[in-house]
C-alpha cells in the first residue's frame, strides 16, 4: 500500500475498522496525532472520515457510468 499523505497510512500499516460506521481509521497513535494537530474531537474526525468515504464512493460510481 502506498503512503496516503503526511499523516496517512504507510506501507505495511493496516487501518482498523470502526464497527459502528464501518469507516477505516488509522492506528491509535496516528489518530491521536491527527486529533492534536487539527484540534478536532474523535467524533468530528469520524464524521469527516465517513463524509470523505461517502464522497469517494460517489465519485467512483460516477466514473463507472
Amino acid at each position: 500500500m502506498a503512503t496516503i499523505g503526511p499523516s496517512g497510512l504507510h506501507p505495511g500499516e493496516r487501518a482498523s475498522v470502526c464497527p459502528h460506521e464501518g469507516v477505516p481509521r488509522p492506528s491509535g497513535s496516528l489518530e491521536l496525532e491527527c486529533l492534536q494537530q487539527f484540534k478536532v474531537t474523535r467524533t468530528q474526525l469520524q464524521q469527516i472520515q465517513a463524509s470523505l468515504l461517502c464522497s469517494m464512493e460517489q465519485a467512483l460510481k460516477g466514473q463507472d457510468s
